[in-house]
């Protein structure tokens, strides 16, 4: 991914100011601005999606203002290489990493107990540890290790193998471990990211994650995702042995994957959406006359009937009434008098577990509207956003 300015300033930082506690140190860098310039620059160059093709903004270093400790530096260096390490030779032909390895250096001399450790071990080590316990490794959850074993008979076999856990900043309930693969023994950032999720349910929750996540970054068709039951499988780089084609050729040695997204229109994540009628004169009175376009969602019955005052038509009015909202949630779209058809209304997934609903209007006016009902799972709806010009509502999703 691009790094933020302030992922430069950090790493910028800790390289010129060191970690907190410093007394002796040795900026690695002489100009701030260049080597900051130098880091987003390469990162760019490795991450940046299709589209995204003009340079960084001119860099300017600003101190971030607080304190940075020596393991803070050494992980943002460490993301910084993750995010930006590539195949193509610009890592290794840039002076970036020669300095990051200083940097390393220094930072690591400057962890709490660094001075106190032993320098070489003998029996007077051991004997003034004698009273510490032995460290043992917790063991792998068993279904990760299957899925190792899986992708290692298919030729994949997985690197990078993390348990996940709460303490982690990027923890996600929904998942049990991830892992990466590099086709050809690469290194740096990993082309293929997989996700063992706790059961189906949740790596069907995860997979409609990371498509909403594309749609919204507008990501090339050559970005898929995967999910085979419980695992979740993302390309997030262009291309894998020089075609996606050769990927999609690996992975199905894993078997038929239960869902599969390569760009274009993502799948529709609702239940059944209807359209009740379009061109409905709203009541001037109750709807009010300052919004051009807005939402009103019905969940209970006595959301219903407040949605049902607004509606103008006595046939419409008597429809929405008659509307059961224990199986059913109702969604009245003012500013919509007429659609392209029902095709062109399309439910897709929210990263959140939410929904978004895209409508293509035809028409508009301001005192006309579209109610649509749409079946309900168990989940309530609830408008976050509205969005012109293809006209976008945001729904969220919460469990009833």
């Amino acid at each position: 991914m691009v790094m933020e300015r302030l992922d430069v300033d950090a790493l910028v930082h800790v390289a010129v100011r060191g970690p907190i506690g410093a007394v002796d140190w040795r900026p690695a860098v002489r100009d701030a601005d260049a080597f900051g310039q130098q880091l987003w620059a390469l990162n760019f160059e490795a991450a940046a999606y299709e589209g995204e093709d003009e340079p960084p903004p001119l860099y300017e270093f600003t101190p971030i203002p607080v304190g940075v400790t020596a393991v803070e530096g050494l992980k943002q260096i460490a993301f910084y290489e993750y995010q930006t390490k590539d195949e193509d030779g610009r890592w290794e032909a840039s002076p970036v990493p020669e300095v990051l390895r200083v940097v390393q250096d220094g930072l690591i001399g400057h962890f709490p107990g660094f001075d106190d450790a032993p320098w070489g071990w003998g029996q007077p080590e051991l004997v003034a540890r004698a009273g510490r316990e032995p460290h043992e490794p917790q063991p792998e959850p068993l279904a990760l290790t299957a899925l190792r074993r899986q992708w290692r008979d298919a030729g994949m076999p997985l690197a990078h193998v993390t348990v996940m856990r709460p303490e982690f900043q990027t923890y996600d309930s929904r998942i049990v471990g991830s892992a990466a693969w590099w086709p050809s023994g690469g290194s740096g950032f990993a082309p293929i990211g997989v996700s063992l999720c706790v059961g189906p349910s949740e790596a069907a929750s995860l997979f409609r994650s990371h498509v909403s996540e594309r749609i919204t970054h507008r990501l090339g068709n050559d970005r898929h995702v995967y999910r085979f039951g419980d695992v979740v499988v993302v390309l997030s780089a262009p291309t894998v042995d020089g075609s996606t084609e050769e990927l999609d050729r690996r992975l199905r040695l894993l078997g038929k994957p239960d869902e599969h997204w390569w760009g274009g229109d993502p799948p529709i994540a609702s239940p059944k959406l209807e359209v009740v009628a379009a061109g409905v004169a709203l009541d001037p009175a109750r709807a009010g006359r300052h919004h051009y376009r807005d939402a009103f969602v019905a969940r209970t019955p006595a959301e219903l009937a407040r949605l049902a005052a607004l509606v103008g038509d006595p046939a419409v009015k008597a429809a929405v009434e008659a509307i059961d909202t224990r199986k059913q949630s109702v969604i009245l779209v003012r500013g919509l008098s007429e659609l392209d058809g029902v095709e062109s209304a399309q439910v897709h997934p929210d990263p959140q577990g939410g929904l978004r609903l895209v409508v293509h209007a035809a028409h508009a006016s301001s005192m006309s509207g579209t109610v649509l009902i749409i079946d309900r799972p168990s989940s309530k709806l609830g408008i976050l956003q509205v969005m012109a010009p293809e006209f976008t509502l945001e729904l969220a999703a919460q469990e009833a």
